[in-house]
């Protein structure tokens, strides 16, 4: 379980609008309260498999030890 993991609040601004060379655009009111982690941590019993570039890999095949 990952209770004992420290999960990073990211900015809110990375979620509220963006900004580049044309300028800024924001689309949530500034009022508006953010919850931005940077990850999140999900149980092992609701991953089915892995979308990775060179397919997709199940939780059977790695429990077969196909990434051993």
């Amino acid at each position: 379980n990952g209770d004992a993991l420290s999960i990073e609040q990211r900015a809110a601004s990375e979620v509220t609008g963006v900004a580049g060379s044309f300028g800024a655009v924001q689309w949530a009111p500034q009022e508006a309260q953010v919850y931005n982690p940077a990850f999140d941590v999900t149980p092992a019993s609701l991953i089915s498999g892995w979308v990775l570039d060179t397919g997709v890999v199940t939780s059977d095949e790695v429990a077969k030890g196909k990434f051993a």
